[in-house]
């Protein structure tokens, strides 16, 4: 998963070359990229949650936030849990230089 800097440049790259785009839209074209792919990752009320695949559920429990990777939601809404997410991709290897 792309961070929402390289998200951020990516989009950056690609409207930066279009010949009629004005400054101003290519910047508004990276805000856009950004806030999306910020919007896909936020937890969201457990209500819509998708019915099938896995995904993050979370709930407020003793005073701290609880969350478990589950794919049936409706076992997840009876646990008392109120939000869910989609499941972040893994980290990745870093090259470490010689």
């Amino acid at each position: 998963m792309e961070s929402l800097g390289q998200i951020a440049y990516r989009k950056w790259l690609t409207e930066s070359d279009r010949q009629y785009a004005t400054t101003l839209e290519s910047w508004q074209a990276v805000v856009d990229a950004v806030v999306a792919a910020h919007e896909a990752r936020r937890w969201r009320p457990i209500e819509s949650a998708p019915k099938t695949g896995e995904m993050m559920v979370g709930k407020w429990h003793r005073g701290k936030w609880a969350w478990k990777v589950t794919e049936f939601v409706t076992v997840a809404s009876e646990d008392g849990y109120t939000h869910w997410c989609p499941i972040p991709a893994p980290p990745q290897e870093v090259e470490h230089g010689a």
